[in-house]
C-alpha cells in the first residue's frame, strides 16, 4: 500500500512538474523604445522626410502646371479662339 502512495505521488509530482513546464509564456515588449535605440531608424527617418519634401515639391509644380493650362484654356474660350466642340470636350 505504501509503495502505491509513494508511485501515485510520484506520478503526480511529475505530472504538475511537466504541466507547468509546458505553459506558455508570454513577453512583453516596448518596440517604441526599441526602435528609438537603433542607430538606423534615424537615417531612415531622415530619408523618409527628403522624400516626402521630393513629393510635396513635385505636386506643387503639378498643380502650378495645370493652373497654367486651365487659364490658358479659359482665356482662349473667353476670346472665342475654341471651336463649341473643343470647348465642350475640354470642359468634361
Amino acid at each position: 500500500m505504501k509503495n502505491i502512495l509513494r508511485v501515485t505521488v510520484f506520478c503526480m509530482l511529475s505530472l504538475a512538474f511537466v504541466a507547468s513546464a509546458q505553459a506558455q509564456k508570454f513577453g512583453y515588449i516596448n518596440s517604441a523604445a526599441l526602435l528609438a535605440e537603433m542607430p538606423k531608424v534615424k537615417q531612415a527617418d531622415s530619408n523618409i522626410e527628403a522624400y516626402q519634401k521630393q513629393l510635396e515639391k513635385r505636386y506643387q509644380q503639378d498643380v502650378q502646371a495645370l493652373q497654367q493650362m486651365y487659364l490658358e484654356i479659359q482665356k482662349k474660350v473667353n476670346e472665342g479662339t475654341l471651336s463649341p466642340k473643343t470647348t465642350r470636350r475640354r470642359s468634361c
